[in-house]
């Protein structure tokens, strides 16, 4: 290992073909910004096996971890870990140490084994494989924790030897890492427990929606290759994949795929409101013409909905503060944002990460401390006038999303707002909202004009 530890970086986003020239990096490389954290709490928990030999313990729990309420660096102890319900022996100086890869491109915070690790050249099969791991789920812009242990952990009937490698992940979009399907509403424990060991694929629900034994890891379908040639014969049903953990069984299709810009920007159905008069609504039960709570200081009329419909089952984020409210809506719905203690102007609920602040209805700031994949059913997207947004779940959020870029959408609302103005003199109040039989919904990718509009980014200066 060279003295360079800012080598350790490579983890980031640098290409598996480094690792396998066995090319030292020499750049740190930036890391992408990570969708979401995964901090040392998540390591407290029990976890499952669902993928590996049978060498591996069905069960493996750890009781406890030392770091602080938000820590980059973890360690624990030997023996607060169980195999199997069989406590772990050590002394008191036997510790498993994690580091944040956040930490990695910040020279003299890694482990030398880590580092040793992340630098390559690859010493073993299961170097190379720990490597492609953190490497694929660093790309994605997650961050994860990742350790080796310096001694070897005794656990009864099962034994990790000294260099057993420990990843930690929670993914927020499904990836594959050296061939393991990683899925959202899950969080992951990689294990290498030896230079030639097959590994262990261990995971526990991070989103009350799942459950663990839904847990699937096969590998990924692999990308259709040019049409064969038609041979008049019937197709022969495909033989199943072996499971690259060694676990056996059939491999699975591919997780389904995150939300695309192209899907509504929304809210769920059971997502609610708050009128002028302090009463909660639910989103399936708000009209045309309500006064709602668009801001912690201001009010305005409900004049039209780009999306109101009930039926479905539809992928949205929920976004818990550390005050205990929650908004659940989809990943392209734009928030006003706190990050780093600068205002982020608006921002994608995709790219909220741990950390970042947003807005109550009472107008405090309030940090995320947990973001997951839900699904909800219904789809809707109120407009109320004076276009500063609308409170939901005690948060506040913005009418405009990523589908529509706000230079364009905006002014479009504003004539939207002029028609549904009219209309209401008129005494035709719901006009509006049926303009989008006319494909005129604005902020949402599935009507009309508004799928060739300019789309906006993840974060958007106004």
């Amino acid at each position: 290992m060279g003295p360079k530890l800012a080598v350790a970086a490579a983890a980031a986003a640098v290409a598996l073909a480094t690792a396998a020239t066995g090319a030292p990096i020499d750049t740190p490389v930036e890391a992408p910004h990570a969708v979401r954290t995964f901090y040392g709490a998540n390591v407290q928990d029990k976890w499952t096996r669902v993928g590996g030999p049978d060498s591996c313990p069905a069960m493996m729990e750890f009781t406890t971890y030392d770091g602080t309420e938000m820590p980059t660096k973890v360690s624990v102890g030997h023996t607060t870990i169980l195999h199997d319900d069989r406590r772990c022996d050590g002394n008191e100086g036997d510790v498993l140490p994690f580091v944040s890869s956040e930490l990695l491109s910040q020279p003299g915070s890694v482990p030398p084994a880590v580092a040793e690790l992340l630098n390559g050249p690859a010493q073993s099969e299961g170097m190379a494989r720990a490597f492609e791991q953190a490497t694929a789920i660093q790309e994605v812009g997650e961050v994860f924790f990742i350790g080796v242990d310096q001694g070897a952990l005794y656990c009864g009937e099962t034994t990790f030897p000294e260099g057993t490698i420990y990843i930690f992940a929670r993914p927020f979009l499904p990836l594959v890492a050296a061939g393991v399907n990683l899925q959202v509403g899950y969080k992951y424990l990689l294990l290498t427990p030896g230079p030639s060991s097959p590994g262990c694929v261990y995971a526990a629900v991070s989103d009350t929606n799942v459950k663990i034994e839904d847990v699937d890891i096969g590998v990924e379908a692999a990308a259709p290759s040019e049409e064969p040639e038609e041979s008049g014969e019937p197709e022969e049903t495909a033989a199943p994949v072996e499971d690259p953990i060694g676990g056996g069984g059939e491999a699975s299709p591919p997780p389904t795929p995150a939300p695309s810009v192209e899907e509504p920007a929304c809210f769920p159905a059971d997502a609610t409101v708050t009128t002028a008069d302090g009463t909660s609504v639910r989103m399936d039960a708000l009209a045309v013409g309500d006064e709602v709570r668009t801001s912690p200081t201001t009010t305005g009329r409900v004049y039209f909905f780009s999306h109101s419909d009930r039926a479905g089952v539809h992928s949205f984020v929920r976004l818990t503060t550390a005050a205990g409210a929650a908004i659940t809506l989809s990943p392209g719905h734009y928030l006003p944002l706190v990050r780093h203690g600068e205002a982020a102007a608006l921002t994608a609920a995709s790219a909220v990460a741990v950390g970042d602040e947003l807005t109550l209805a009472s107008g405090d700031r309030s940090p995320v401390v947990a973001v997951a994949a839900v699904e909800r059913t219904g789809l809707y997207a109120p407009h109320a006038v004076g276009g500063a947004g609308v409170v939901v779940d005690g948060v506040w959020a913005s009418e405009l999303t990523t589908a529509v870029a706000p230079a364009v959408a905006t002014p479009a609302l504003r004539a939207v707002r002029a028609v549904a103005d009219v209309a209401s003199r008129l005494g035709v109040a719901d006009v509006a909202s049926r303009l989008g039989v006319a494909g005129l919904r604005l902020p949402s990718a599935a009507g009309g004009w508004a799928r060739f509009a300019p789309r906006g980014g993840q974060v958007v200066e106004l």
